[in-house]
């Protein structure tokens, strides 16, 4: 009850909130990732979420992971790749729906310099070699200029709010930034 009771006082605070669509007719696609570290205390897996967005909220999750991260750098680096398979499945159904390719790489947001740098500069460092291949396919998205993993500051990485809980304002600033209403 304990446990639960903190979920219900959200649900009845939240209770009229909407998702809001802004009329623009961008079809720019954008997102969002990001991951805690070894937060549970029972099983220390991690939670992986990301968020995208068009012209509104289009596709979010918050999941925990199979994986027991051995460091920030490899749960965020995992997030990264479980958003990024997402992002590709996103950039195909566009295209068949509107029967145009995005121009240009699709912008990809974290908030974890050292799997963006892993990313970005195909590192493989001996503290990195460890991650599992399956994991590597961002790096492999990011080379063919089909997504661009670019820094953004925790405070403003959307994600945040579905891998932990947050203050009240934060809370509150993602939700509005996510149009949420």
């Amino acid at each position: 009850m304990a446990t639960a009771k903190p979920a219900l006082r959200y649900l009845k605070k939240t209770g009229t909130t909407r998702l809001r669509y802004s009329s623009s007719s961008t079809t720019e696609l954008h997102g969002y990732t990001d991951s805690d570290w070894a937060q549970d205390s029972q099983d220390q897996k991690l939670q992986g979420g990301y968020v995208f967005m068009t012209n509104g909220l289009i596709s979010w999750q918050s999941i925990k992971q199979e994986i027991v991260a051995r460091s920030t750098t490899e749960a965020e680096y995992v997030a990264c790749s479980k958003a990024a398979r997402k992002a590709q499945w996103l950039i195909q159904l566009q295209k068949d729906v509107t029967g145009s390719q995005p121009q240009g790489p699709t912008a990809r947001y974290s908030d974890s310099t050292g799997a963006l740098k892993n990313i970005t500069n195909r590192a493989s460092k001996a503290r990195t070699k460890h991650i599992n291949i399956r994991y590597k396919n961002s790096c492999d998205l990011q080379e063919r200029g089909i997504l661009d993993f670019t820094h953004v500051r925790s405070e403003d990485n959307l994600a945040d709010i579905m891998t932990k809980p947050l203050p009240i304002t934060a809370h509150q600033k993602l939700s509005l930034s996510m149009n949420l209403r």
